[in-house]
């Protein structure tokens, strides 16, 4: 049996990143995106089997962050990730609803990893 795509839904206010990542990871990750938090929520409410969410950390009106709080309030079980081009490891590291961090410019593979990983440990809990 072949494992499925991993999904993620990946949060950017700039229209080069969303696409990047889409093609990024074309065939290997399904990417939804969004170019805003209230636009984010959308779709993880209509959504379904979204593994892990990537936010932007800096965006204006709702930062990665304000975003991450609120969706993981209404969606305790989705992992939550911040993308940044700035360093901010150590502040994502100290908030609970954060799972973890990536610097810009990302590592593919680390993502990829990421993806497969969450999807193979859902199937564990779902046997």
């Amino acid at each position: 049996m072949q494992e499925r795509l991993p999904r993620l839904l990946y949060i950017d206010d700039e229209p080069f990143n969303l696409e990047l990542f889409q093609l990024t990871f074309f065939g290997k990750l399904e990417v939804l995106v969004a170019k805003s938090a209230t636009e984010a929520l959308k779709i993880l409410e209509t959504s379904s089997n979204i593994d892990f969410v990537i936010a932007d950390l800096e965006m204006p009106v709702t930062s990665g962050i304000d975003f991450i709080k609120e969706a993981k309030a209404l969606y305790r079980d989705i992992p939550f990730y911040v993308l940044s081009g700035y360093d901010y490891y150590k502040e994502c590291e100290e908030l609970d609803v954060v799972s973890g961090f990536f610097q810009k410019p990302f590592k593919k593979e680390q993502i990829l990893n990421l993806g497969h990983k969450i999807v193979k440990e859902s199937l564990l809990k779902s046997r």
